[in-house]
């Protein structure tokens, strides 16, 4: 007498042999010389098809032939941009020299005053001892 508990268990192993059985022959036959090879066309087929055209890349040396006044107007236009940063940098830097000189002015005299201010009650306090 066969129990159904073994049935079922012998039914799924065949069912789970069979499907790895199809899926290791699948593999196999993406493995063969010929899948090989044309999934090397594919691939080579989709790199030219990425890459840009020539043509498209004549068309851009064509436009930059044209224009090589704009390109040289870009660059005065840079170099001009540059030096008016430049000299703006300049200025605040100037600036900033002059502010910092005034500041240590500032601070010497402070230093000065305080230095009086403390030989005065230096004295002032020698002289009620």
């Amino acid at each position: 007498m066969v129990y159904y508990g073994e049935l079922a268990g012998i039914l799924i192993l065949a069912y789970v042999a069979f499907w790895l059985l199809y899926l290791s022959l699948q593999i196999l036959r993406c493995l063969t010389p010929e899948a090989l090879l044309h999934r090397q066309q594919q691939q080579q087929k989709q790199r030219e098809e990425s890459a840009p055209s020539q043509k498209a890349m004549d068309r851009w040396e064509e436009h930059r032939k044209k224009r090589p006044e704009s390109n040289l107007q870009e660059q005065q236009r840079r170099q001009e941009i540059a030096a008016e940063q430049a000299a703006e940098d300049d200025r605040e830097e100037k600036e900033w020299v002059a502010q910092f000189a005034e500041l240590k002015k500032a601070l010497e005299g402070e230093e000065k005053v305080w230095e009086e201010e403390k030989k005065t009650r230096l004295k002032r306090e020698v002289g009620e001892i």
